[in-house]
């Protein structure tokens, strides 16, 4: 697999290879996936999204080998080359509609007075309360 850092680059600005080797074990019947551990993080959120991957690099035919919980949410995903993760299709409606909300001019400019919080009356209001 060719996936990349996002946030960790080498001497010449390079991004690394998240992992390193992907293998197949028969004992246990599963796969192991080995990366550095210092891109530990890194690579837990790749492998969260990695059905929704493994899907976009080939094809239909590997939701045939995942459970059927992760062949679902890989159906209702999509990979996004740009950011390298994935993104459902509830999350690109919503963004849709955040980019569309920000068009619109439909909040009132209020002046900055109006903006301001006060808090210059703050301790005398502890004190009337604290009195009574």
């Amino acid at each position: 697999m060719n996936l990349e850092t996002l946030r960790a680059f080498d001497d010449k600005g390079k991004p690394f290879k998240i992992f390193q080797n992907v293998d197949y074990n028969l004992w246990h019947g599963c796969y192991i996936l080995t990366f550095p551990n210092h891109l530990e993080n890194e690579a837990d959120d790749y492998i969260a999204h990695l059905p929704v991957y493994l899907q976009h690099a080939f094809g239909e035919e590997v939701l045939f080998m995942l459970t059927a919980e992760e062949a679902i949410k890989a159906q209702q995903s999509q990979w996004d080359e740009e950011n390298l993760c994935a993104t459902s299709d509830l999350g690109i409606k919503l963004d849709a509609i955040e980019l569309e909300s920000t068009k619109k001019l439909w909040l009132p400019t209020l002046p900055d007075h109006i903006l301001e919080f006060n808090t210059s009356e703050i301790e005398i209001q502890n004190k009337l309360y604290a009195c009574v």
